[in-house]
């Protein structure tokens, strides 16, 4: 890419970032309201859980056939959750999936192959460890929520019949007159595909999640501890665990407003009171967008840098997927 090009990208990407910075001004003073000790812990783990985020991406492209460094693994995320912030509809998908293409050869339905085979073990997670995590609550602390059990059985269970489902049409090799529909279907299977044949992938992968549950939580718990609310480890757990269901629904950018939304309504349940735990969630969310506009705008300036090979990558060098 030629650098003029670069510098009009970067200038806009700056002058967007400085724009939701100005027009959320309420979200970084808020910062203000919690100790030093507690913004650098905050700090931290937001930096680790952009850290898991990347390397769950990392592996997710080895499935793939394609290996990358630091730079790319952890750019290409922290510039998905930047544009995330820019645009509804995660939008960051959208640039992570042209990137590739122009780098790596990476096909678009590939890539959505592999968000559709990525999703499908988020939400088998995410349901199956928030069940775990509320009954091991009741085990330990004697208190038996039952809005929490249900609802995680809910989501576990319609998860798990989705995914049944799909299954016995894919088997069963059933089309529809929707084009679009089979095309869908069709995404999945070749998601399925390539997840079928790397196992151990997926193990690493599903490791990496669960270990974002507790980064997350740790994030949360911060943020509780500096506006003065208790709150126990299971507690801010169970949290993260609802929030993954929040992004099959982009209704915002970045999900803004629906995760603070849903914490505050944890809060809610838990007994503890809502309008703490807001402040709590917007604290968190303060220190989210600083972290990420940081390492987006620093990593766009190198990404695009590092775009001038693709334009010469030959047909020699495409991509060959594991499934092929």
């Amino acid at each position: 890419m030629k650098k003029k090009y670069q510098n009009i990208i970067l200038l806009i990407l700056v002058l967007t970032a400085s724009w939701y910075t100005f027009s959320h001004q309420e979200l970084f003073l808020n910062l203000k309201k919690i100790s030093l000790i507690s913004l650098i812990g905050l700090t931290f783990t937001v930096f680790v859980f952009q850290i898991l985020l990347g390397y769950q991406f990392k592996i997710l492209m080895k499935m793939f056939a394609i290996d990358m460094d630091f730079r790319e693994w952890f750019g290409l995320s922290a510039c998905n959750s930047m544009f995330n912030y820019y645009l509804p509809a995660r939008a960051g998908l959208a640039i992570r999936a042209i990137y590739l293409k122009k780098k790596y050869a990476f096909a678009y339905s590939h890539y959505m192959s592999m968000i559709a085979g990525s999703q499908i073990i988020a939400f088998f997670l995410s349901a199956g460890a928030g069940l775990v995590f509320t009954l091991l609550y009741r085990t330990i602390h004697g208190v038996w929520n039952a809005k929490f059990v249900l609802l995680f059985a809910f989501l576990l269970a319609v998860t798990a019949i989705g995914t049944l489902v799909l299954l016995v049409f894919l088997k069963l090799g059933k089309t529809f007159r929707n084009a679009r529909f089979n095309n869908i279907l069709g995404l999945f299977k070749e998601g399925l595909n390539v997840f079928g044949k790397n196992m151990r992938l997926v193990v690493v992968f599903s490791f990496f999640y669960i270990l974002g549950f507790f980064v997350f939580g740790a994030r949360i718990f911060i943020c509780f501890s500096a506006v003065g609310v208790k709150v126990t480890p299971l507690q801010v757990l169970i949290i993260p665990s609802l929030i993954t269901f929040s992004l099959m629904l982009p209704l915002t950018p970045a999900n803004l407003g629906v995760q603070e939304g849903i914490i505050s309504g944890c809060a809610y349940w838990f007994g503890l009171p809502a309008d703490q735990a807001l402040l709590a969630a917007l604290i968190d969310r303060g220190a989210a967008v600083i972290m990420t506009f940081l390492f987006g705008l620093i990593f766009s300036r190198i990404l695009l840098s590092g775009m001038k090979s693709a334009e010469d990558i030959s047909d020699k060098n495409v991509i060959r997927t594991v499934d092929q």
